[in-house]
């Protein structure tokens, strides 16, 4: 993301009530700061603290802590996996995706407040015939006369998988920003409808979206695992730990003698530390059947290198 040093400007008036009420600034940011000044308001409505501190102004270190919030939260990656049946395993990813194909034909949309960087296209991964991957990037224009924004650079990324079956191809996206979302979606419906016409796909599919009931207990903490640990989307992102997790034990199942204090005593576990992921519920198969996993948050370390 381009990074605008506005941190050495100050916003009032129309600017900074442009940057308070930005989606991605919450009330409970906008609260820290008041509190820190001894300014208590008993309605803790975003729109109250909006109100309060554009009539006072914010300091330079205030404002920083804003824009910081923002672009972390805008530059965290989100994924959305999906599976697609199809009817023959005899076909090759890469050759599914006509030679003139053209990202900007099928993404960029008139008026809109982005532009795709480049010419993005597919790549065959070994030799594209079980993997294929294309990444992006575009350039927002920010639409307001704010001037804590002007012009920011997001990236995207999609990957089209053969499932282990040999039958269902996986889509997994990845985005950091709406449009980047927008534009993955295109690019996976418009793969759908290439699957469709070479009659690999039947006319009536549909994507399948990749919900919590698509796991066993079993293959949903192998899936969270290997995602947390291996993300996909952004070459420079790097494993460092696991901070937090969240699980409930399997409420029709049976706990193994060592872990049977939970039965009928625990609806919520959640731990917080160093290496959770070296603990007894990810180190050891026998309990993977008998907890529902559902949160997972890890630290990472970007190499901008």
């Amino acid at each position: 993301m381009n990074k605008i040093n506005l941190k050495e400007k100050l916003l009032f008036g129309n600017s900074l009530r442009d940057l308070l009420n930005d989606s991605n600034v919450t009330a409970s940011t906008l609260r820290k700061i008041s509190r820190k000044r001894g300014i208590f308001i008993c309605n803790n409505e975003k729109s109250e603290y909006v109100q309060s501190l554009v009539s006072t102004g914010i300091s330079p270190s205030e404002l920083a802590e804003i824009i910081d919030t923002i672009i972390t939260k805008e530059e965290n990656p989100k994924y959305q996996s999906q599976i697609i049946k199809c009817k023959t395993t005899e076909f090759s990813l890469i050759n599914i995706v006509p030679t003139e194909f053209n990202l900007n034909t099928i993404a960029q949309e008139e008026f809109s407040n982005y532009k795709i960087i480049g010419m993005p296209s597919f790549k065959a991964i070994n030799n594209g015939k079980e993997h294929i991957e294309l990444n992006f990037s575009i350039e927002r224009f920010q639409m307001t006369n704010s001037s804590y924004k002007n012009i920011t650079e997001f990236k995207g990324k999609v990957i089209i998988k053969k499932e282990k079956n040999g039958i269902d191809v996986k889509t997994t996206t990845s985005h950091s920003s709406v449009e980047t979302k927008l534009i993955a979606n295109k690019i996976v419906s418009y793969f759908l409808l290439e699957l469709k016409k070479s009659g690999i796909v039947n006319e009536r599919e549909k994507l399948i979206k990749i919900r919590f009931n698509s796991f066993t207990n079993k293959n949903r903490v192998a899936f969270l695992n290997e995602l947390s640990q291996r993300p996909t989307g952004i070459e420079t992102l790097y494993f460092k730990d696991t901070k937090d997790i969240g699980f409930k034990p399997e409420q029709n199942s049976l706990l193994p003698n060592d872990i049977s204090w939970m039965q009928d005593n625990v609806s919520n576990m959640a731990l917080q530390g160093k290496k959770l992921h070296s603990t007894l519920f990810f180190k050891e198969k026998k309990y993977h059947e008998h907890i529902q996993l559902y949160k997972v948050v890890a630290l990472y370390h970007l190499d901008n290198m």
